[in-house]
């Protein structure tokens, strides 16, 4: 059946054009191809671009900002249940202009305690309400330094837990509840006397302290109904840490050393999705739209994402100029849960024909630039008022059409900024995201 597509013509060219295929006009002309403004019949569907939902060949988690446990249970995507897996690792000092990783103790210490500090920045799923219990669990040995770990990963831990405790969103805000504070562990002091041991005899050599000392699992219990984010990463305020207390003997000054998260770590998480999620089964599977209840979806830890694929546009004909190509996601207000955080900043990635994000000639992953592709993709953020996204894609689109073949793929990923401003994938929470069929602003002369 034709569609009625919205044509907006620029510069009042319309009095001269009475179909497109006969204007020649030099001025832009604007197709909004999804568009339901009720213009001139030009198009049939099959100009319509095809868009699903794809279970991407890798969520890697490993190394990353955020490690996640806990449990949630969306009610459009389905339950999570999340283990944290962290290995404490020797901070890193700077002496000069040279980075050691070094463990210094004064002389004649006493060993007094240890404890874990966890830091939550908010970032919460599920229920908010509710108290969870979680068990702090030793590994069986320790997480591999050179590995790359993503949420189907797991790591074999202790069955009895060291300790237990019990938070609740309110555990990780100052009285006020006006600004964030952080949540400690206490461990027995064996634990304390066996870090100071291990960290002294591999004071500059984190790989061996790595070897010698295994980490922790936090397990969520069966009463957990929250999935909590906890922030890793070189020590600092603003990191989860492994504090170290103790004391020069005959004084009753105290002192501290902070271990940080800063190596190898990853978040396991067993996902029970709904309809229609359920229906894909592995990486490189894919949702079309109209299987998904006309839908697309994206969740970051699972690696969901929406995919776009061009081949359609082969029917503009040949002798095409792209001026301009915008690519608008949109997400239905009843879809948004404060429950289950929304996905603000995104970045995209050109691909293969077997669904997975293109590599360059050293097989790193590429994401697609305003002016060609690199290491790290143009950064796209969602209007929340709107909850919608708007996506520049001339460039990408522009290629292919000087190629006169619409063959390429994009997908949409989650995304985390760089410190050049541009973005990378990110997989190290469960922010999601469902958008109705999206809407190609194409504008080109022929």
């Amino acid at each position: 059946m034709n569609k009625r597509f919205g044509i907006l013509i620029f510069l009042s060219i319309i009095s001269f054009c009475t179909v497109f295929t006969s204007c020649e006009n030099p001025n832009e002309i604007t197709f909004d191809i999804n568009g339901d403004l009720n213009a001139l019949n030009v198009f049939t569907d099959t100009l319509s671009l095809d868009y699903s939902t794809l279970v991407a060949d890798s969520a890697v988690n490993s190394g990353a900002n955020y490690l996640m446990t806990g449990f949630s249970d969306d009610p459009i995507f389905g339950s999570a249940k999340a283990v944290a897996f962290l290995q404490p690792s020797i901070k890193f000092r700077t002496n000069s202009s040279t980075v050691l990783d070094t463990f210094l103790l004064p002389a004649n210490v006493v060993i007094d305690s240890a404890r874990i500090l966890l830091v939550n920045p908010g970032l919460i799923f599920g229920d908010t309400l509710q108290r969870s219990s979680f068990g702090l669990h030793r590994l069986k040995n320790s997480i591999a330094l050179n590995k790359t770990y993503d949420y189907r990963s797991t790591q074999d831990y202790e069955p009895s837990p060291i300790v237990r405790f019990t938070i609740s969103p309110k555990s990780f805000k100052n009285a006020a509840g006006d600004s964030i504070r952080p949540y400690y562990i206490s461990l027995p002091k064996t634990m304390a006397t066996e870090l100071a041991t291990v960290a002294k005899a591999n004071a500059a050599n984190n790989t061996g302290f790595n070897d010698s000392y295994k980490g922790f699992a936090l397990v969520p219990e069966s009463n957990a109904k929250t999935l909590y984010t906890f922030l890793t990463g070189p020590s600092g305020s603003g990191a989860s840490r492994y504090l170290l207390y103790f004391h020069i003997e005959g004084s009753s000054d105290s002192y501290i050393y902070s271990f940080d998260f800063n190596g190898p770590r990853f978040s396991s998480v067993k996902f029970d999705p709904k309809a229609p999620l359920n229906n894909l089964n592995g990486s490189g599977t894919e949702l079309s739209l109209k299987n998904a209840n006309n839908q697309i979806y994206m969740q970051a830890g699972r690696g969901i994402y929406p995919k776009v694929s061009f081949s359609k546009l082969n029917n503009l004909g040949k002798n095409i100029k792209i001026s301009r190509a915008v690519l608008e996601f949109t997400s239905p207000k009843n879809t948004l849960n404060n429950q289950y955080p929304r996905v603000f900043t995104y970045v995209l990635s050109e691909l293969n024909g077997q669904n997975q994000q293109v590599r360059n000639t050293a097989n790193q992953r590429t994401y697609i630039t305003p002016i060609g592709s690199d290491l790290s993709g143009g950064l796209y953020s969602l209007v929340d008022s709107s909850a919608t996204v708007s996506l520049d894609i001339t460039n990408f689109v522009q290629k292919m059409s000087n190629k006169g073949n619409f063959s390429s793929s994009l997908v949409l990923m989650p995304g985390i900024p760089t410190t050049d401003g541009n973005a990378i994938a990110s997989n190290d929470n469960i922010r999601r995201m469902v958008f109705t069929k999206p809407k190609l602003r194409l504008y080109y002369t022929k």
